[in-house]
């Protein structure tokens, strides 16, 4: 797994060599939301770096990511991502992702800005992740994280990774892949991250 130091001038990924369009950025700011997300995803963690935010590639100095309060918003990656030291930005690549699809993911990703930021997933994904949330859905199978997910999504708004599997889910090669065909509100930053069949490994 790629390390998480902070990204210095030299070592910063450039676009067309280390990411591209319809790829996935991942990130862990370190800000008291993030460390929040990362305490409540820490199950989903296998090893590796710490995620907590994941967005779309739109282009060589763009994505579009949905974020808190905001929404879906497009982002300049040199000024959140790629020009800061504080962090480091791991790109992963769809496996077997075209040239064609990569475009088409990244304008899926970019018909959606100025959606709402969805709350109700968020909240599901954070209560089936406390101690009790994990203790019910081990008791019974998975069923009341489903349940909730479903009870509280609201349809036409995001969270980041939800954003992320909506763009690949058009896809015919990643719709039944298993973090693409779960529902909203289902899956961590952390476990996309994790998912070593959707994305290819690194080299």
């Amino acid at each position: 797994m790629p390390d998480t130091k902070p990204t210095t001038a030299d070592d910063r990924p450039t676009f067309g060599k280390d990411f591209g369009l319809g790829w996935v950025g991942f990130v862990h700011s370190g800000s008291r939301l993030s460390e929040a997300i990362a305490y409540l995803t820490r199950r989903d963690k296998q090893g590796g770096p710490t995620i907590t935010h994941a967005f779309v590639v739109t282009g060589p100095d763009e994505c579009v990511e949905a974020n808190l309060p905001a929404g879906v918003v497009v982002t300049r990656l040199s000024e959140d991502y790629l020009g800061r030291d504080d962090r480091r930005v791991v790109f992963r690549k769809p496996a077997g992702l075209t040239e064609e699809a990569g475009a088409r993911i990244a304008a899926r990703a970019k018909a959606q800005v100025g959606a709402k930021f969805d709350y109700g997933s968020f909240a599901a994904e954070g209560v089936a992740d406390t101690f009790v949330g994990h203790f019910f859905d081990f008791v019974f199978d998975g069923t009341p994280k489903e349940i909730l997910a479903q009870t509280l999504h609201q349809r036409g708004r995001f969270v980041c990774n939800d954003l992320v599997t909506y763009c690949l889910r058009a896809e015919p090669r990643y719709r039944d892949q298993k973090s693409v065909a779960l529902p909203p509100g289902n899956l961590s930053p952390q476990a996309l991250f994790e998912d070593d069949e959707l994305f290819e490994r690194p080299a």
